[in-house]
């Protein structure tokens, strides 16, 4: 069975990230418990916060001009505090698991597979806390 996102999509849409699904294959009696992928932007909203939202992974179909990529692994012990994003980069999740607070106050959690598009380069900024070894590819747009 092919999984379908919100948005219509099968999973080989993602096929290069596909081993990183095998994070939520849980076996519970034969039944598939497998969580969407999270596709979701944070950028600084006009009220001068910084906000989630929810992306379409049609936006990001065809392919996207980018400066580089960089993997790395922040062990848990080593949040972040308040900052923003340095530049325009997209975070994806190869392992791991890490919180992201956001000043309106609102959390989320990114676990393998999800990606986020960090796009809050000027007001409020965001936390993060990484609750085990999160290693991600950076894609530096």
């Amino acid at each position: 069975m092919v999984r379908k996102s919100r948005y219509g999509f099968s999973r080989k849409v993602f096929s290069r990230v596909q081993p990183c699904y095998n994070h939520f294959n849980i076996n519970n009696g034969g039944q598939n418990n497998e969580e969407p992928v999270k596709f979701v932007r944070l950028y600084s909203g006009t009220d001068g916060q910084s906000h989630f939202e929810d992306l379409n992974p049609a936006q990001f179909a065809e392919l996207q001009p980018a400066e580089g990529v960089i993997f790395r692994d922040i062990a848990p012990d080593q949040n972040s505090e308040w900052h923003n994003a340095p530049r325009r980069r997209f975070l994806i999740t190869l392992s791991g698991s890490l919180d992201v607070t956001v000043g309106d106050g609102n959390a989320m959690n990114f676990g393998p597979g999800d990606v986020f598009l960090a796009d809050n380069l000027t007001g409020q900024e965001h936390t993060i806390h990484p609750k085990d070894n999160w290693t991600r590819a950076i894609i530096e747009l």
